[in-house]
């Protein structure tokens, strides 16, 4: 005789969606609904990425530039990201492997035309564009509600060719994505 079992879990850790105009859509996997929450501090048309731990509870949501706790609240050291607020999705939370203690947002600069040498006095937002970073997250830190680590924010990850000026300028696009690997263990 042949017994198999199937043990299926739900994402929880997607959850929460927290966009727009203080918008936002809770998933609830075990009752199969959606509802909408109207308690996020967003206030994008672009941009926005959120996370839950594995039981579905919010734990941090980021616009790019600013990080807030599960208390709708301004996570600790979670202002000035480096992500524009016009990036097609300037920020992107991915839980570091094998430690659920930690999570990086990564981050992209808007790769504006007005960013470059061309257009010297002209900006769009800063005037600079900063690439592609990541920040680490603590989610210990500051009694459960996480907070972003001083040395590891605004980390630059260099994936251009150097020698070319333009590139060098541009820095990176202005879409990320990560997915889970199949040893479900890391991300890509």
């Amino acid at each position: 005789m042949l017994h198999l079992s199937l043990h299926l879990e739900a994402q929880n850790e997607a959850s929460y969606w927290y966009f727009g105009q203080n918008a936002g859509v809770r998933f609830d996997a075990d009752q199969g609904t959606v509802t909408a929450v109207t308690d996020g501090q967003l206030n994008t048309l672009e941009v926005c990425t959120s996370i839950s731990d594995e039981d579905g509870n919010l734990l941090f949501y980021s616009d790019g530039s600013t990080i807030w706790n599960r208390n709708h609240q301004i996570m600790l050291n979670g202002t000035g990201l480096r992500g524009d607020d016009s990036s097609t999705s300037s920020g992107l939370i991915v839980p570091k492997p094998q430690d659920p203690d930690f999570y990086y947002l990564f981050t992209v600069d808007e790769p504006h035309h007005f960013n470059t040498s061309s257009f010297p006095n002209m900006s769009a937002n800063d005037g600079v564009n900063d690439g592609f970073m990541y920040s680490r997250i603590n989610i210990l830190d500051d009694g459960g509600l996480g907070a972003v680590d001083a040395v590891e924010k605004n980390v630059a990850l260099v994936t251009y060719d150097t020698s070319d000026p333009l590139e060098s300028q541009l820095k990176c696009s202005e879409k990320i994505t990560a997915v889970r690997a199949d040893d479900c263990s890391s991300f890509w």
